[in-house]
């Protein structure tokens, strides 16, 4: 190095360094990343569903719903008996077991289940409402599975804007007996989808369950 770089560069190095510089280039615009967005390491939902920062999501509670008696009380089923197991002791009296109300989109996800205790037999009638503003999904469907000799009957689907179903027992050829299950799910706003599965006595009866609205 000849001795007018050597003084050259021992001139900068006395130069302080500057402090707060801001690197212009590179610009980074890409990639940009707007999902997902995380607020909460969980995130609780009114009607019981939670999902916790190891993302485990269940539709089954720890907590049982209460029994269904076999009388002709009303049964409310609320928001927050999401996840639960409702056993139904109905055999001989009318009753009308309704859904939770009112489903937005924030309930999709919920789910109830009901398993019939005992046989549905005559004067027994099972009617589950949808709920105020809610109907039953066009993609629901019912079988009834006959007992020993018996043929399984037809899948049925209920038709939109159905908002009832009824269940009918009977002392012989019962559609609705001991192992019966009923599971409902919120699909959609103001939507309930339902898989009904009838164990029957018999051959059952192919006009044991039916839809409406009411």
């Amino acid at each position: 190095m000849s001795a007018f770089g050597k003084k050259r560069y021992q001139a900068m190095a006395k130069i302080a360094p500057t402090t707060g510089v801001t690197m212009t280039s590179p610009t980074i615009t890409s990639p940009t990343i707007t999902s997902p967005t995380i607020t909460s390491a969980v995130v609780t939902e009114a009607a019981g569903m939670q999902v916790a920062a190891t993302a485990k999501v269940t539709n089954i509670s720890n907590t049982a719903g209460t029994t269904i008696a076999d009388d002709t009380d009303a049964v409310g089923i609320a928001n927050g008996d999401h996840g639960k197991i409702f056993l139904c002791n109905l055999a001989s009296n009318a009753k009308t077991v309704t859904l939770p109300s009112n489903s937005t989109s924030a309930r999709i996800g919920q789910q109830i289940t009901i398993i019939q205790n005992a046989d549905l037999v005559n004067s027994g009638v099972l009617t589950i409402s949808a709920g105020t503003s809610n109907t039953f999904s066009v993609n629901s469907y019912a079988q009834v599975v006959a007992g020993a000799g018996g043929l399984p009957q037809a899948y049925q689907r209920p038709a939109d804007a159905n908002n009832t179903i009824t269940i009918t027992g009977a002392n012989t050829n019962s559609s609705w007996t001991i192992g019966s299950t009923a599971v409902f799910t919120c699909v959609a706003a103001n939507e309930w989808h339902f898989v009904l599965d009838g164990k029957a006595i018999g051959s059952g009866k192919a006009d044991a369950i039916a839809y409406s609205t009411a």
